[in-house]
């Protein structure tokens, strides 16, 4: 499943976009989701808004990077490298 990150804000207030593939099974793609899900829509305390994007199902999630937990870390390894302004 294709995976995309966007981050916002900060003090340039830029976008930056990265795209990663998620192969582990879909059961624990969702459960991991919930669990980094931000239940109010403020930002968070760095000033950065996360959300990530799913594709095949269609998805829009904002989360939280603050306690990745070990299923997801290296795709989010990988999702943070790739990080790349949005032109």
């Amino acid at each position: 499943m294709k995976v995309i990150l966007n981050e916002t804000g900060g003090l340039l207030g830029r976008t930056k976009v990265a795209e990663a593939e998620w192969t582990g099974p879909m059961e624990t793609w969702k459960e991991m989701l919930e669990k980094i899900k931000v239940k109010t829509k403020r930002n968070q305390k760095d000033g950065y808004r996360y959300v990530l994007t799913t594709i095949n199902p269609d998805k829009k999630t904002q989360i939280s990077i603050n306690d990745i937990p070990a299923p997801l870390k290296d795709l989010f390894d990988e999702l943070f490298q790739n990080l790349k302004i949005e032109p």
